[in-house]
């Protein structure tokens, strides 16, 4: 595991102290990861969010067609019912 040394300077460091005892972090290493965790999964989901709009983009652009609200609810339907059954079915219990 690589060690990393950072400067906080004191208004950020004030702070993470602040969060620590607020939030009950054990020590600022357990805070700093949790915040570097959290970041990268933002990050993640805002680039799935731009290769889907990128993607949609293209689909509209070959010709296909954004499903209708109709469309969606019909779709919404079936699959409740399918979970309905799933979930009532004797197999499913146990």
């Amino acid at each position: 595991m690589d060690v990393i040394s950072l400067r906080l300077g004191k208004k950020l460091d004030s702070v993470v102290e602040k969060d620590l005892k607020e939030f009950n972090y054990s020590t600022k290493t357990e805070y700093i990861r949790q915040a570097i965790r959290e970041l990268h999964d933002r990050l993640s989901t805002e680039l799935a969010i731009r290769k889907l709009a990128k993607a949609k983009g293209f689909a509209k652009r070959a010709g296909y067609k954004e499903p209708t609200e109709e469309e969606y609810e019909r779709v919404r339907e079936e699959v409740a019912r399918d979970l309905v059954a799933k979930l009532r079915s004797p197999q499913a219990k146990k």
